[in-house]
């Protein structure tokens, strides 16, 4: 079957038992080993059971079941935590997926020519985090970023803020605040997740040193007369555009009500991170 007929970035997650009825956009698709994963946003998967379906509008396009990887909070506060949603595809729904994205390149910013870093792999060790850099870029010009989401298709905004913590709004039971491209199933941020078998172990002691640096949102200004997103398009990938390569950012979230006329979107950091808590080694595909 043609790609384009495949589950892929920018596609539909549904409960399994309403799969006609989407709760979210698919960032993208990460692998680990052999296993792969579909990556979006925590509050879409929240109180809705285990099993999921990811589905393209194509009509060609076969379902992919998947199974919810739950992230452990030693604070069930902490909402870059509870804002990593992680899904387990079911192997024998692998060939109904494309887990490509053409010309990726996650280590772009801050590359010198000196140091190179494999593209599909998000390096930990670079001289400066990925979020310093983009501040950094942010200075010289206007840096646009781009997202593929279920209701609002392709669009593009610009960055305009670099954060380390959460707006207020978002731990408020708020349609203004966190839960603002919620559709159904709005639960309290202060709601405790779901515990697994998660080690701090398996976190790279790079990370330990300072992980607040790795922990860090964006804040997209949208571009004139159009909006950047709507409900429905949490989970989207957040990317930019530079020398003809696409640079995943992060997984959009919402819009919180601090910034009228701006989305939120959490770095793609956060989501190794966590996903090496659990034993994965979260990569893009080839």
């Amino acid at each position: 079957m043609p790609s384009s007929l495949l589950v892929q970035t920018g596609d539909r997650v549904c409960e399994q038992l309403w799969p006609i009825t989407g709760r979210g956009t698919l960032g993208m698709f990460m692998l680990s080993g052999d296993e792969c994963f579909g990556i979006t946003a925590g509050h879409v998967l929240e109180k809705n059971g285990p099993r999921w379906t990811l589905t393209t509008d194509h009509l060609r396009g076969g379902p992919a079941q998947a199974q919810h990887v739950p992230v452990k909070s030693e604070n069930p506060k902490d909402l870059f935590k509870g804002e990593v949603g992680i899904l387990r595809l079911d192997p024998d729904t692998r060939c109904h997926v494309n887990t490509t994205i053409p010309r990726i390149n996650v280590n772009l910013f801050g590359e010198t020519q000196r140091l190179r870093f494999d593209p599909l792999h998000l390096n930990f060790g670079r001289f400066s985090a990925r979020a310093f850099e983009l501040q950094a870029r942010m200075t010289s010009g206007p840096l646009f970023v781009f997202k593929q989401g279920i209701t609002t298709g392709y669009t593009m905004g610009r960055l305009s803020q670099v954060m380390f913590s959460f707006p207020p709004s978002w731990l408020q039971h708020s349609v203004h605040g966190r839960n603002a491209e919620m559709t159904s199933g709005i639960t309290d941020a202060t709601d405790p997740l779901s515990w697994v078998n998660y080690s701090f172990d398996n976190l790279d002691a790079e990370m330990m040193k300072a992980p607040s640096q790795y922990r860090w949102l964006g804040l997209v200004e949208w571009s004139a007369g159009q909006v950047f997103t709507l409900p429905g398009d949490s989970g989207a990938l957040v990317f930019a555009i530079q020398q003809t390569q696409v640079i995943p950012l992060g997984i959009h979230l919402g819009i919180a009500s601090e910034y009228p006329g701006h989305s939120l979107f959490m770095g793609l950091e956060s989501f190794v991170i966590e996903g090496k808590g659990l034993g994965l080694d979260l990569r893009f595909s080839e």
